[in-house]
């Protein structure tokens, strides 16, 4: 499976024969989601689907008021779980972007 976002150190995460690796263990596996900017109510889950020869696409409700539910969803291989950023670390991300590439400010004012 592989954990890509959000996450303190993104990649794959093994998962061997015969082991349950539940969404919350990979997580833990990849350091954690970050605290200030993931967002874990629009956490993503995309698998491939044999029989429909497509990938499907859950979007989870992966907040920690959640983490002691009994109903652990678990992950197989090449499972992609994405914990994208939150609305208000894109929106600086691209206002970043904005200022870095549109407005010629020299470098040595914008770090």
């Amino acid at each position: 499976a592989f954990v890509v976002g959000e996450v303190a150190a993104p990649g794959p995460v093994p998962i061997t024969p015969g082991q349950e690796l539940t969404l919350l263990q990979a997580m833990a596996l990849v350091g954690g989601p970050s605290n200030d900017t993931s967002w874990l109510g629009n956490t993503h889950l995309v698998r491939w689907d044999p029989e429909s020869q497509t990938q499907q696409t859950w979007v989870l409700d992966a907040r920690t008021r959640w983490w002691g539910s009994t109903d652990a969803i678990l992950l197989q291989p090449n499972d992609v779980l994405y914990i994208p950023n939150t609305r208000v670390d894109r929106a600086g991300i691209q206002l970043d972007m904005w200022l870095r590439r549109m407005i010629p400010f020299p470098r040595i004012f914008i770090q």
